[in-house]
């Protein structure tokens, strides 16, 4: 049980701000524990836990009927699984189920003094303290199912590199379970108590020790297995045979269908769902919950638990840091860590990774320079440990992976096959849902359900761990994503290509070597770019690899490993990837790369790009022949002259206001109505953006227009003028930085610097005369930024 919520003040020492260890209130909060699975030591040490018991009243619901003391009442459901990706509470989740069940057995060490609370059904010695559930949901009614022995199996822990040897490492793990429940008083070797042999077969080791505790303790048993699919996945993506693994863990997962009554529940966690099909087919009465959205935040944090259970911590990184007090600290973690959706179901909550982000805080409450990254919106990325980047990292490398089998819109992965063959070669998409390296998003009538990283911190990892960038995050390419974005943003295909040649040329050839890893390489960029992105869309003609919108142009990109361009041109053309977005009004762009490792002169990526009207063209002149420059000018004037009846029918001021809502609608951000009159100044503050929008009639040629500028921390800021008819144009900005060549002369760089500065200080007037002021309503990130820009006398 935690303390009552504490308000951190401000104070001073001789050094500066109170450090965490100097803070007299930092000691009263719950400790932070992101390696401790162990439910007892953390609420015996006060600890922080999100309370997760409100959903044991659906997990472990009891039939209809009224509830008789001393009577085992029936469960709703008794055979279970759940998958989720890896450190995402699993294991804490199964320790406190078994706590739920037995208690602690006699000699607990978090318990020494042997304190027990009012458990009538309790076995001499063994104790259920008060503290253990005081305070949480729990509190109010643990104990409605009655005392029950525990079997608990930790299946990471028979995982042996030959497949052949499971049967001995199941044979030896289970015989601890004999030794265990001989030590808490079950009296094998006693008449009427044969215990089992050694070298009896896993599947009888494990029912006579249901058999003995069921007779012992006159109580059903409860078999609790945490990642009954460890030994299997450290073959698969190998050449290694998976069957002598598989056959064994079925015979002994048999055991769990086959119990004859004698168990009162089993419960399974899994990270791959796609070896069920194997393991369950001799255990088909399991139920799999990892998808219904009631089951949806058993494990991860979600937003409301993150804003009040992390209220005290984010107080006192303030405390030590005050630059955060401008700072959307929720906002960054958010970036950072949340995302997760485990169902493509709108209803289903979105999730935080629990590891990922109290080791993040940890690191950052303990560490000062941490403290200053967190100010300038970096926060530490630990997905590495809790992900599963060796399977993911050998599959990406694997020549014979496609990627896109199961990522599409609107549908569910489909099980897995009968046979061994997606075992020992996975469907690659399906891995990355299972293994947390994609999520679901969408859902609605407006986007469709569909895969995509779940946040920023997963999709760095994928590109700088598993594809063996071997630094720290921070100053990893630093720049890439921003240049990669800056030559969208410009419409500089070719300068794209050349930056993404460059840095893909750095990356170990062992990890590049299949479209899959290359396609989600591409993926994983464009979901950092923080614009709205979707991969493997699904449209009439099939799916296209991605797709991203930058203002009002979209981009259509078809990637080929090993294969001409000229077959994805093709592929665009004849499909009819992106159609949708011309019938809108925006301009599009068909993008082909092929990362060619197949040539004598060595690896290069070759790209090709047309205007998506143009090249559509070619389909209605039947020739597969490029148009000239003339002949794209005809169709897409043609295309506007078809348009017109539609275009006619909206309000111009209306159609300026959709163009601007779906440039920010990845963060859902819309401009009211009334910010579309003459001369009206609007700011927005929504989401870490800060934007001002003004609305407009030419004096000259009586067009409407919309100009905004929008601020965030995480990419460069944007200065556009919207028209009504569909153009678009960019407005002076402000420069992030300036440069200068590696030997250049003070003097030369001073004059740098004097550019930067004289540009960003036209760019201020400009945007004062227009109303774009900045006021204390603006972001934090965006007032402070601003004058760094603007005023050459601070130093930095």
């Amino acid at each position: 049980m935690w303390p009552k919520s504490t308000t951190l003040k401000q104070g001073r020492t001789k050094s500066g701000f109170l450090s965490m260890a100097q803070s007299p209130a930092m000691n009263q909060f719950p400790a932070l524990h992101p390696n401790q699975a162990a439910f007892a030591d953390i609420r015996r040490n006060k600890g922080l836990y999100v309370d997760k018991t409100p959903w044991f009243r659906q997990l472990l619901e009891v039939a209809e009927g009224e509830v008789v003391p001393g009577v085992e009442p029936a469960l709703r459901n008794t055979h279970q699984f759940l998958a989720r990706p890896r450190r995402f509470g699993k294991s804490l989740l199964v320790d406190t189920l078994e706590i739920w069940f037995q208690g602690l057995p006699p000699g607990h060490l978090s318990n020494p003094a042997g304190e027990t609370g009012d458990w009538d059904e309790l076995p001499t010695g063994w104790t259920s303290p008060a503290w253990l559930w005081e305070g949480l949901d729990a509190g109010n009614w643990h104990g409605v199912h009655g005392w029950h022995p525990v079997i608990r199996l930790d299946m990471s822990r028979v995982a042996s590199p030959d497949s052949t040897e499971t049967r001995r490492a199941l044979q030896r793990y289970l015989w601890r379970q004999v030794n265990l429940w001989g030590r808490r008083g079950v009296p094998w070797g006693t008449p009427d108590w044969v215990p089992p042999s050694p070298d009896d077969s896993p599947s009888d080791i494990l029912f006579d020790v249901m058999d003995a505790l069921g007779r012992h303790y006159g109580r059903k048993p409860v078999v609790l297995v945490d990642e009954y699919d460890a030994p299997i996945t450290k073959h698969i993506g190998t050449d290694r045979d998976p069957y002598p693994t598989v056959e064994a863990l079925q015979d002994c997962y048999r055991v769990l269908k086959d119990d004859q009554g004698l168990l009162y529940c089993v419960f399974l966690t899994v990270i791959t769902r796609f070896a069920r099909g194997h393991l369950f087919s001799a255990a088909n009465n399991m139920t799999d919950i990892s998808e219904l959205p009631a089951y949806g935040a058993l494990c991860g944090f979600t937003e409301a638990e993150v804003a009040r259970d992390l209220a005290f911590y984010r107080e006192a990184l303030v405390a030590m840091e005050p630059r955060l007090q401008d700072r959307d600290i929720l906002g960054a973690w958010r970036d950072q860590y949340n995302g997760y959706r485990f169902a493509p179901f709108p209803s289903t909550p979105h999730v935080y990774n629990p590891f990922t982000l109290i080791h993040g805080l940890d690191r950052t409450l303990k560490e000062a320079d941490l403290r200053s990254l967190a100010v300038a919106g970096r926060w530490p990325s630990a997905w590495s440990e809790s992900g599963h980047p060796g399977l993911s990292a050998r599959l990406a490398a694997d020549t014979r992976q496609f990627l896109p089998g199961t990522v599409w819109e609107g549908g569910l992965p489909p099980l897995p096959t009968p046979g061994l063959g997606n075992l020992v070669r996975p469907d690659y998409s399906g891995l990355m849902l299972d293994t947390g390296y994609y999520t679901w998003h969408g859902g609605t009538d407006d986007l469709p359900a569909h895969l995509n990283f779940p946040n920023r911190e997963v999709a760095e990892s994928w590109v700088f761990d598993i594809l063996n960038v071997r630094v720290f995050a921070p100053e990893r390419d630093g720049r890439l994503v921003r240049d990669l974005r800056m030559c969208l943003e410009r419409g500089d295909v070719p300068g794209f290509a050349r930056r993404l040649e460059t840095f893909a040329f750095g990356l170990a050839r062992e990890n590049l070597q299949s479209e899959a890893s290359f396609r989600t390489l591409l993926q994983s960029l464009f979901l950092q770019m923080a614009e709205p992105t979707q991969s493997e869309k699904s449209t009439q003609g099939g799916r296209a690899d991605h797709e991203i919108r930058i203002g009002a142009r979209v981009y259509v990109f078809e990637v080929k490993y090993n294969r001409p361009v000229a077959q994805a041109r093709n592929q665009i053309r004849d499909r009819q990837y992106g159609r949708e977005h011309l019938e809108a009004g925006l301009e599009v762009t068909a993008v082909v790369l092929a990362y060619r490792h197949d040539l004598s002169d060595g690896p290069r990526l070759e790209c090709r790009f047309d205007e998506l009207a143009a090249l559509l063209a070619e389909r209605g002149q039947g020739t597969r022949s490029e148009l000239t420059e003339a002949g794209q000018d005809r169709y897409e004037g043609d295309l506007v002259k078809q348009g017109e009846p539609l275009i006619q029918r909206m309000n111009d001021r209306e159609k300026l206001r959709q163009r601007f809502n779906r440039a920010f609608a990845n963060w859902e951000i819309e401009l009211p109505v009334d910010a579309l009159s003459p001369g009206v100044v609007w700011q927005i503050v929504q989401r870490g953006w800060t934007i001002w929008t003004r609305f407009d009639i030419g004096a000259d040629d009586g067009r409407e227009y919309l100009d905004y500028y929008a601020m965030h921390r995480m990419t460069n800021d944007r200065h556009v003028r919207l028209y009504a008819d569909g153009d678009q144009e960019a407005l002076p900005a402000m420069a992030e930085g300036y440069s200068y060549p590696q030997d250049a002369t003070g003097t030369e760089r001073e004059e740098a610097r004097r550019k930067y500065f004289a540009h960003n200080q036209a760019v201020e007037k400009l945007l004062d005369e227009k109303g774009f002021v900045m006021t204390d309503q603006a972001h934090g990130s965006a007032r402070i930024n601003r004058h760094l820009q603007t005023h050459p006398d601070i130093k930095g």
